[in-house]
């Protein structure tokens, strides 16, 4: 009889071990991995229980290390649950693109989690979700485990020598010591085993707090929320949805106003509006390259917060169309529109006190243009250089001096009007403008004859007339 109960109660030992390594083997062998190349380290790269609302990663598959999540391994996974080992050291870029997963559980605290390195769009295409930190690593949880069976397996030995000095009592006494023994062992590990996983895993009611916005959500990166328990502690997080916001702003060095700084790097917005406050400040400045080499940009609104756009902030943006510069403006700094080559008509207003050079060149499908500063000492010095396709060109009274290049390359264009205001017109301001046959001087002859003329001003250029308010000057064809 003490034989039998012996051996009844090792094979309860040993299925009590088995079962549950078995269990997590049968949910590891449906995950796809590839050992990383140090050996001891594997990287998932799908597979999974996709067709049930849970999925849960260990920390290791086939004794390799889980240390990585690979490139769209869980894209458009319909699990809304997904636990994560504290191992992991990476997720790959769209991990979890467009999946339905509501919870993340990580098995790790919260700075392990922060410690992981994310791509930056892990996460894109997930609406909304919330991390909860079980706040203990694998590793605890991996030893507690071999403690629970060094602790069993010691207590089997005590009761054995216990047994081979019992050998002179009698059977009955003997099956009831063994009884209690294996009675007190039972209920021993039944205890343990209670209590840690209480400890671990059981949910108790919490008292949570506001939440608190830790990081802004952006056109294409979600932002997070948590809040604390005040009861025990413990901190919950979620994550906010993408709200269609792609720029980062710099708060000035006055601490005054706000500066458009940077645009999100893999933002492809056709149509981007500038807030014109932000933190409860105005954004006076779109800032040095923000927006350089925006080919998706097609549309761009500034608010009337703006007073300055500074060098080269829409380089190259080779397929904007529309843009509009609100009276508060009063700077446009060098080639801040240099080589926007869709932009197809624009009004400058009368608040420009400055523009620098080349800051409209080669806009080869802008057609016309209305210039009319305040600001009477104000150049133009090579602004519209190989706009080929301007047909209409009007200056204000208060143009004083036309720079060099400033109207070179003009192609479309036949006539330009010219206020009296000019005194001077530099190096190849006309130059090769094959279309133009006369200029509008709203002046007498004798005025345009005071005019301060370089002497290549109209290099290649085939016009014949200046009309002015008393009669026209003739040019022979150069």
């Amino acid at each position: 009889m003490k034989q039998n109960i012996k051996s009844i109660f090792s094979l309860f030992l040993v299925l009590a071990l088995i079962i549950p390594f078995m269990t997590a083997c049968e949910g590891m062998a449906s995950l796809e991995y590839k050992v990383n190349a140090d050996g001891i380290t594997c990287t998932v790269t799908g597979g999974g229980l996709l067709e049930t609302n849970a999925l849960s990663i260990p920390s290791s598959i086939d004794g390799y290390r889980v240390t990585g999540i690979a490139n769209g391994a869980f894209s458009y996974c319909i699990a809304t649950t997904i636990t994560l080992p504290s191992s992991l050291t990476e997720i790959g870029s769209e991990a979890f693109s467009g999946s339905a997963v509501e919870t993340i559980r990580f098995s790790g605290t919260e700075s392990a989690w922060n410690a992981i390195a994310k791509a930056e769009n892990w996460d894109h295409g997930m609406v909304e979700y919330r991390i909860v930190f079980l706040g203990s690593s694998d590793e605890s949880s991996d030893t507690a485990g071999t403690s629970d069976s060094a602790e069993t397996s010691e207590s089997t030995q005590n009761r054995d020598s216990e047994d081979q000095t019992a050998e002179s009592t009698t059977e009955s006494t003997t099956e009831s010591t063994t009884e209690s023994t294996t009675e007190s062992t039972t209920e021993s590990t039944t205890e343990s085993t209670t209590e840690s996983t209480t400890d671990n895993t059981a949910e108790h009611a919490h008292t949570f707090g506001e939440w608190t916005v830790t990081k802004e959500p952006t056109c294409n990166q979600t932002g997070e929320k948590t809040r604390i328990c005040s009861g025990c502690g413990e901190k919950e997080t979620e994550f906010l949805p993408e709200t269609g916001e792609c720029l980062h702003y710099m708060l000035s060095q006055d601490g005054t106003y706000y500066i458009v700084c940077n645009i999100i790097k893999n933002c492809n917005h056709t149509e981007i509006v500038i807030s014109s406050s932000y933190n409860g400040k105005p954004v006076k400045k779109i800032g040095s390259y923000v927006f350089r080499n925006r080919s998706s940009l097609t549309s761009i609104v500034i608010p009337d917060s703006v007073t300055s756009i500074e060098y080269g902030a829409f380089y190259n943006c080779s397929s904007l169309t529309s843009l509009v510069i609100p009276d508060s403006v009063t700077s446009i700094d060098q080639q801040a529109f240099d080589n926007c080559s869709s932009l197809t008509s624009i009004v400058i207003p009368d608040s420009i006190t400055f523009i620098g050079h080349y800051a409209f060149r080669n806009c080869s499908s802008l057609q016309e243009i209305e210039i009319t500063f305040k600001n009477n000492n104000l150049s133009i010095i090579g602004n519209f250089r190989n706009c080929m396709s301007l047909k209409t060109i009007t200056l204000g009274d208060n143009i004083t001096s036309i720079g060099s290049y400033a109207f070179e390359g003009f192609k479309s264009v036949t006539n330009i009007q010219i206020e009296s205001s000019v005194k001077s017109i530099g190096s190849y301001a006309f130059a090769q403008c094959d279309s133009l046959l006369s200029i509008t001087f709203n002046g007498t002859k004798a005025q345009w004859e005071a005019i301060s003329k370089a002497s290549d001003w109209k290099e290649n250029s085939g016009f014949l007339y200046v009309i002015c308010t008393d009669g026209t000057i003739t040019f022979s064809y150069e």
